[in-house]
């Protein structure tokens, strides 16, 4: 029995795939990265049901200091080298590959190779790569290439990074060497073979903390996470440069904060990369559905359990859609934030659609509750403002696309990138993503073609203009608008939040329209 760690989960979708393709048996496979994996081979007691452990780069030598088994380690290949060069040409500024000597070396044979302008340097101790990293950003770099530590570190320093991946060659060359060298020590033991290994279900790690019973009618409005816990590596989302570099200067403060975007410009992540970036590194991060808090919303209730949950060591709220709560919601929470302020070790942040002064206009802000959070603001501009940043966020999204999902991808042919850069994105930074996501897993070969790009556009709505969509127009009107909400939830991702706000509905309205009698 072989247990495989992958440091990230488009690894373990190639592993997956790699098991099916060659009709391998006997591997679990889980994701981990270095700082999971110890905890994970402990978790499963891994010496006593595994013959070895597979796994790369930083985690292998991590693996070794608490296994007795072998770990047998994915080599990276010429054609991964080969890959991220390929991936990294549509990047347009300065750029550098960090890694261990060894690996710089081929990287750099590889380099010269194709004439990349992609300058290599190399690490001794995972120790010296955050230091490295600081250099690198100093001297001008603005996208680090590197194994998971190097990728984790840039992102840390608001750089943008792209992950060395690994493809199937590495995955099955790991594997079948871990098979012989498990034959062999079978055979070493003169005969004696290894009985059934029974397997186990994946360890359930506990949740941090739980609400009591009594907190049940708020905890829908709460999504709790330790702060120590969090990185910027989480973040799926890929912003413009300028943005990355606004929110991560903007994160260092400790003042209220209010971050605003139309829609699709992704605020919430933007407001969990402050936190991330900010300078807090214990304590919680709550963010609180602003949507869902209703005008007889039992604050006291609420006031009560983020006093609990913030505790003496304080951390973050992250008031979400602050501009769609209901007034009187409004006026209460002012109560709570102003005795929630007294907390020194508590930072406050808050999202709107419409810039701050509009809100307060429009009055969907209330001006004491502006009075407590508009100290920094933090704008997220339309996507169409950075269309000279297009082609470097294509870089750097298709390589994160890779490590969630294991879709090798080249990068776009340089007629489908014109196109891109040419579009208007009226969706903004979630058009973008899914635009992207559309491109890859429909591609036929490792390169993305300009046909491709055109008929993913054309199926958005041409020139940048609105999503055109169809919709079936027979039957009465009741009918048709019924289709209409239908066919927004599935935009929406069946967010109910979403979609009240983008057709300007109350939730009981919505829930009537899909749930009336036929």
């Amino acid at each position: 029995m072989l247990l495989l760690i992958t440091p990230y989960p488009g690894l373990k979708e190639v592993a997956l795939a790699v098991v099916e393709e060659y009709g391998y048996k006997d591997i679990d496979i889980y994701v981990g990265n270095y700082q999971k994996a110890p905890e994970l081979i402990r978790a499963l007691n891994a010496d006593q049901k595994y013959e070895a452990v597979i796994t790369r780069g930083g985690t292998v030598n991590v693996c070794r200091t608490v296994t007795r088994l072998p770990v047998i380690e994915i080599r990276i290949t010429a054609f991964d080298i080969l890959r991220i060069l390929k991936l990294a040409e549509g990047y347009t500024g300065k750029k550098a590959f960090l890694a261990s000597e060894n690996l710089t070396e081929e990287f750099s044979r590889f380099g010269s190779l194709m004439e990349s302008d992609v300058d290599a340097f190399s690490y001794n101790e995972h120790a010296q790569v955050e230091g490295l990293v600081g250099v690198l950003k100093q001297q001008g770099y603005e996208l680090i290439i590197g194994d998971h530590i190097v990728y984790n570190s840039a992102l840390e320093m608001g750089m943008n990074s792209m992950l060395l991946t690994s493809g199937p060659e590495g995955v099955r060359d790991a594997v079948e060497e871990a098979e012989r060298l498990c034959l062999h020590l079978r055979n070493a033991k003169k005969g004696e073979t290894a009985g059934p290994h029974r397997r186990e279900p994946a360890p359930v790690f506990p949740a941090d903390r739980e609400m009591p019973t009594r907190w049940q009618e708020v905890s829908n409005l709460l999504i709790v996470s330790r702060i120590s816990q969090m990185s910027a590596g989480d973040v799926h989302t890929v912003f413009p440069k300028s943005q990355l570099e606004m929110i991560k200067d903007y994160s260092r403060t400790p003042f209220p904060t209010i971050i605003s975007g139309r829609d699709g410009t992704c605020k919430n992540d933007a407001g969990y990369l402050c936190c991330c970036f900010g300078r807090k590194k214990k304590g919680v991060f709550i963010r609180l559905d602003c949507c869902a808090v209703s005008e007889n919303q039992d604050f006291g209730l609420l006031d009560e359990a983020l006093d609990a949950l913030f505790g003496t060591e304080g951390g973050i709220l992250f008031l979400e859609d602050i501009d769609r709560m209901k007034t009187e919601a409004q006026k209460k929470m002012v109560r709570i934030l102003r005795k929630l302020e007294k907390n020194k070790e508590l930072k406050l942040i808050a999202s709107c659609e419409l810039p701050v002064d509009e809100c307060v206009a429009n009055k969907m802000l209330l001006r004491p509750l502006q009075a407590v959070l508009d100290e920094v603001r933090i704008e997220l501009k339309p996507l169409k403002e950075y269309s000279r940043e297009i082609k470097n966020m294509i870089s750097v999204y298709l390589g994160k696309l890779d490590m969630a999902c294991g879709n090798y991808s080249a990068g776009i042919d340089r007629s489908g990138l014109e196109q891109l850069e040419q579009y208007g994105w009226p969706g903004n930074t979630r058009q973008f993503m899914r635009v992207l996501n559309h491109l890859v897993l429909g591609k036929k070969g490792m390169f993305i073609k300009d046909s491709d790009v055109k008929q993913v556009l054309m199926e958005e709505g041409e020139g940048g203009g609105s999503h055109l969509v169809s919709v079936d127009l027979n039957g009465s009107l009741s009918e048709i608008e019924e289709r209409i909400i239908r066919r927004v939830m599935e935009e929406e991702g069946m967010n109910q939040s979403r979609v009240e706000r983008r057709l300007q509905i109350g939730h009981s309205t919505l829930w009537r329209k899909l749930n009336k009698k036929k």
